[in-house]
């Protein structure tokens, strides 16, 4: 049928073209009206031809079988998708029955995975070389050989939008102890995040680092002396952001912690909490360099409360006869055999005060672009310190400052070269006129961001060595990490 329908369409076309004009000439006669006499005039006549009415005949027999295949296909189409719809009825049931009989059960226990904490684990190890007065170990304790200094494990989480948490507990040759432990809010008001826990202290700077992530291999001078290493207590951390009144950007933190350091305060006995402040002042001064001003103010008392202190007392034998009995010596002393412990508590009431001033000062250059090549820091810290004592007299004060110094430097990639300068006096009682100073100068190269090694060389003229030479160190440091937070400073 289609053959004929093209066949009968050509002859179609073939008419037209016989006759031209004819459709045309047909339909302007069925709907124009005759022209005016000016119009015909102007335009000159066409002669009209009549279309044969059997064309006309052949054109509406094809209009009619045109008709008749738009409704055949339409049934056609019709009936197909009723038969493909009742197929997909017959056969639904056998899907579902295939599919039950295939289920697998899963469970979600792996992705609670996903809720443990971030681990990383640092090691510190090192290699010394010590030499002072002829021999290779100092007077200070150290001694020549490899040791491994620490090794950090670290755990951290963020527990909900609004809290961050963070355990660091220390492996040494020493023991085991825990570094920091503390949650911190971050989002409970704008600009104010909240510290609960054990932590180092923001006085300073360097004091919050962690000692594998030091720029140098040691803690300054300044900072063993007074505080005994880095200063870490327990207690409460305020960290609020002002707007820059005069600064860049502007930060002031307010700590409450324990009394706990042995050197300023009562130790581990109960005591007054002391007070800390470090206001933060940070300055761009052009798109590669900034400055930074920190301010540190330290308060509390070092009298114990509740401190036990335990006591021998000796205890009398008898023979069977109920003698005592009595041994002695050769020099013919009084020998006690047997012995009992009492505890007593013992209350310091003699308020003794405690106070630390500090101020630091960082300036850091790094082009941009090129940070990752080129850069140069300099850091400097400057401490005071005031202690009240008791003393078989009554009471005397403790007064002492210290600083430290350093400048580093990065000519290439993963290269640094420094050096650092110590100056301290001794945190003890008639410190007038007595110092202690060093120098560390320092290459560094980090083989990758989780692997580094250290050359370093100490000179200290220790200020207690009366009449001994200064002492000697050169130490070869190696230090890395496994896991997502390397050689954590904070």
């Amino acid at each position: 049928m289609k053959r004929n329908t093209q066949i009968r369409m050509l002859s179609l076309f073939t008419a037209a073209i016989l006759v031209p004009g004819a459709a045309s000439a047909q339909n302007k006669a069925r709907t124009e009206a005759a022209p005016t006499a000016a119009t015909q005039s102007q335009q000159p006549s066409t002669p009209t031809v009549a279309v044969p009415p059997e064309v006309l005949a052949q054109l509406e027999a094809l209009k009619a079988e045109v008709e008749a295949l738009k409704k055949h296909d339409e049934k056609r189409e019709l009936e197909e998708l009723k038969a493909d719809a009742e197929t997909a009825i017959t056969a639904a049931p056998e899907e579902d029955e295939e599919k039950l009989a295939t289920k697998s059960f899963k469970g979600g226990e792996r992705s609670l995975q996903a809720l443990n904490p971030e681990l990383s684990i640092v090691g510190d190890l090192f290699g010394r070389f010590v030499y002072q007065n002829g021999e290779i170990y100092s007077a200070q304790g150290g001694r020549t050989g490899f040791f491994p200094r620490v090794a950090g494990i670290h755990f951290q989480a963020n527990l909900d939008p609004f809290s961050l948490m963070k355990v660091v507990v220390g492996v040494s040759p020493s023991g085991v102890e825990l570094g920091e432990v503390y949650i911190t809010w971050n989002a409970l008001a704008e600009n104010l995040s909240i510290t609960v826990g054990k932590f180092h202290q923001q006085f300073g700077v360097v004091n919050r680092w962690h000692a594998p992530g030091l720029d140098q291999f040691a803690y300054p001078l300044v900072l063993t002396e007074h505080f005994g290493g880095p200063l870490v207590q327990t207690g409460l951390s305020f960290l609020v952001t002002l707007p820059p009144l005069w600064a860049d950007h502007l930060e002031v933190e307010v700590q409450a912690t324990n009394g706990q350091n042995e050197k300023l305060f009562a130790g581990d006995f109960f005591s007054v909490p002391s007070g800390l402040v470090h206001v933060r002042n940070y300055w761009d001064l052009n798109r590669d360099t900034y400055l930074e001003l920190g301010l540190s103010g330290l308060v509390g008392v070092n009298n114990a409360w509740g401190k036990t202190v335990e006591s021998e007392t000796p205890v009398q034998l008898y023979d069977s006869d109920g003698n005592p009995v009595t041994f002695y010596d050769s020099d013919g002393n009084t020998l006690s055999i047997v012995s009992t412990t009492t505890s007593s508590v013992e209350n310091d009431g003699d308020w003794r005060l405690t106070a630390v001033g500090g101020a630091d000062l960082t300036l850091n250059w790094e082009p941009v672009n090129k940070s990752k090549y080129r850069g140069f820091t300099w850091r400097s810290e400057f401490l005071y310190a005031y202690k009240q004592v008791a003393t078989d007299t009554g009471g005397d004060t403790i007064k002492s400052w210290g600083a430290y110094s350093y400048v580093q430097y990065k000519p290439v990639q993963n290269w640094y070269f420094g050096a650092r300068g110590d100056l301290t006096q001794p945190f003890v009682l008639d410190s007038d006129g007595e110092y202690t100073w060093g120098v560390a100068p320092y290459i560094t190269w980090w083989q990758s961001p989780w692997v580094r090694l250290r050359l370093e060389y100490n000179y200290i003229d220790w200020a207690d060595c009366k009449g001994m030479d200064p002492e000697h160190r050169v130490l070869l440091q190696t230090t890395f990490s496994a896991g997502p937070h390397k050689h954590e400073r904070y």
